[in-house]
């Protein structure tokens, strides 16, 4: 019963609050289908999430893979791969140079290092590089190569390769870094610049190809720099000639020499007699005695009007005015010359006047002292004055100019240096004649004093180092100078 009543007590519950057992099923059934997607949602979100977090692995290890692919390509060669490429090209430039006879453990041995360490084939690579070669039956070998024999052949080479190329003490290896195998490095690095200096000065024809294309790039440079050098001279020169020059005013000589001239044309066109001008006016200043208080061209210019008011009186009067010159034995020879253009001379002040033509005398007797003191006087006075300070003027010409080997570095450099110097100094005597048989050797001249030097160059750090060489092939002496302050010690100096 209690159950019963329970069971009914329960189910008036339901009932009251609206729960019948069709909706009670109902919901169960509702509860269960969506328990049931609720658990097909949680797990699908799960495996999502986990293929999510796999991709975005893969994804990362791809990203971080092609970063290195790219960072490896476009980075360049490691310096483990640098000296194996100079290796290798020091190699083969070793067996060229060398020849057939000794170049066999050059190119069979793994690391060529390794059969240099007895410094025969440094020795045989130094006579091979003479211009010309040494031939082999020629070559002079060490007797021995064992032990401290080989230590002695490689200080050997050291030291001629130092005197004879020039080589600085970063270019060169100790025979402890070849012989005991301590720095290969340093023995390669030694060798390319001796083919550096040997190829440059043109005692062989092959260099490794990395020297190659330096010096390639190095022309192209130096081309370029040349000509926008030139290109800006020429646009300096183009400017200064566009500039208006300054004329100065004529002085008071020049408008007393113009004054002369009018009153010399006019003396001629009214018709004087066939004497030239001073000749005529020393002749009236002998015959009539008015014309002896002016001096130098004033004086010339007054006789010269006496004697025409002369002529014309004695022409009025019907004499021929030919009796007094006869009487003083004077035959005047030669028509009136028409009145010449004004030359200015280069060298010469405007205010100065050419000399007076020489006068032909004829007849039975000398002009007497009066006239030839005045045909002197006049002379004297009328002559152009010395050039100032004692100068003899000469003609501007054109500044020397040096012209390069197109494939010479030293010798491109040099030209610029010079030429430069040459147009600053346009009238320097030194003068350079390049050696053909090597480069960076010139014979310099010096004109007035006759003297002679052989000189050498040298390039460092973009500059030209000079010095005088005393004995050929003798560089171990030779204090080195830039080339500018050289060349201006010289101008200086006046000599070699």
């Amino acid at each position: 019963m209690s159950s019963l009543s329970r069971t009914g007590s329960t189910r008036e519950a339901e009932e009251h609050n609206g729960f019948t057992p069709a909706t009670t099923a109902i919901n169960t059934v509702e509860s269960m289908v969506n328990g049931h997607q609720h658990e097909k949602q949680i797990g699908f979100k799960s495996v999502v999430q986990v293929s999510d977090d796999e991709v975005s692995a893969s994804l990362g290890a791809e990203e971080s893979l092609s970063g290195e692919l790219l960072k490896a390509l476009n980075s360049g060669p490691t310096r483990e791969v640098k000296d194996d490429m100079l290796a290798d090209e020091c190699r083969h430039w070793v067996a060229s140079v060398v020849g057939d006879a000794h170049n066999a453990g050059v190119l069979q041995e793994k690391n060529f290092v390794d059969s240099l360490r007895d410094g025969v084939i440094l020795l045989v690579l130094l006579q091979k590089l003479n211009n010309p070669p040494v031939p082999d039956s020629e070559l002079k070998l060490p007797r021995r190569s064992d032990g401290f024999f080989a230590r002695d052949n490689v200080i050997k080479f050291l030291r001629l390769a130092s005197e004879r190329f020039n080589l600085t003490e970063a270019e060169l290896f100790t025979d402890t870094d070849l012989c005991d195998g301590k720095n290969d490095r340093a023995v390669i690095t030694c060798l390319l610049s001796v083919a550096r200096t040997a190829y440059s000065n043109g005692d062989v024809e092959t260099a490794p190809e990395s020297i190659v294309q330096q010096k390639e790039t190095t022309h192209r440079v130096k081309q370029m720099a040349l000509k926008q050098q030139l290109e800006e001279q020429s646009k300096r020169e183009v400017k200064d000639a566009s500039m208006p020059q300054e004329q100065t005013p004529p002085t008071s000589s020049e408008g007393e020499i113009s004054k002369g001239e009018r009153t010399l044309s006019e003396g001629e066109e009214d018709g004087r007699s066939s004497s030239s001008f001073v000749t005529s006016a020393t002749t009236s200043n002998r015959s009539s005695g008015k014309c002896h208080g002016g001096t130098g061209l004033i004086t010339l210019l007054s006789c010269s009007e006496h004697s025409r008011a002369e002529v014309t009186n004695r022409s009025s009067r019907g004499g021929s005015g030919k009796g007094n010159d006869a009487s003083h034995g004077v035959t005047r020879v030669g028509t009136a010359a028409p009145a010449r253009p004004r030359v200015r001379i280069e060298g010469r002040p405007s205010g100065a006047m050419s000399q007076p033509q020489h006068l032909t005398l004829r007849g039975g007797a000398q002009p007497d002292g009066a006239i030839a003191s005045e045909l002197q006087s006049n002379a004297k006075e009328v002559a152009p004055p010395p050039a100032v300070g004692g100068a003899i003027p000469t003609r501007r010409t054109a500044p020397p100019t040096y012209r390069p080997r197109r494939w010479d570095k030293v010798d491109i450099l040099f030209s610029v240096t010079v030429n430069a110097h040459f147009a600053h100094y346009p009238h320097s005597q030194l003068r350079f004649h390049r050696l053909s048989g090597s480069s960076g050797e010139y014979m310099v001249c010096h004109g007035p004093s006759g003297t002679k030097r052989h000189l050498c160059a040298r390039t460092q750090l973009g500059k030209v180092l000079v010095g005088v060489q005393k004995k050929r092939n003798d560089l171990k002496n030779v204090v080195w100078t830039d080339l500018s302050q050289w060349l201006e010690k010289r101008e200086r100096d006046h000599k070699l």
